[in-house]
């Protein structure tokens, strides 16, 4: 029996089963650890992209909101106009209206105001492509 147990080889941490699982189990954990790191990093800017592409929609929208709100106080002056002359026209029929009239000049600086406000937020709406 001792010369069975002398050409056995002894047992020792480089020659176990374990052992030799160890590089090949730690080359595993490298490589999902890799493949996670590189998903997460995929993940970051996915969410990144989203993020900025929905901030872009919100202030979009509210740059169409406030057009919309310019347009609408736009179209009651010129309502107004249109109203101020007809009443003239109709009660006073040798009447003249001129942008001296106090009245005309003010709702006509106010369109003037307001165009300038729409051109602006149109301009931020639909900025020149390059």
């Amino acid at each position: 029996m001792s010369d069975e147990n002398t050409n056995e080889t002894p047992v020792t941490p480089e020659n176990t089963e374990t052992s030799k699982k160890k590089p090949a189990f730690t080359s595993f954990l490298e490589k999902l650890r890799s493949a996670i790191d590189s998903g997460v990093e995929v993940s970051k800017k996915g969410i990144s992209s989203a993020g900025s592409a929905i901030s872009d929609f919100g202030d979009k929208s509210v740059l169409r909101i406030e057009l919309s709100q310019l347009n609408g106080r736009a179209e009651k002056i010129y309502a107004q106009l249109g109203k101020y002359a007809v009443e003239t026209f109709l009660s006073q029929e040798n009447s003249t209206l001129s942008a001296g009239d106090e009245k005309i000049n003010s709702w006509l600086t106010d369109i003037k105001d307001l165009r300038a406000k729409i051109q602006e937020k149109e301009k931020a709406l639909n900025p020149p492509q390059e």
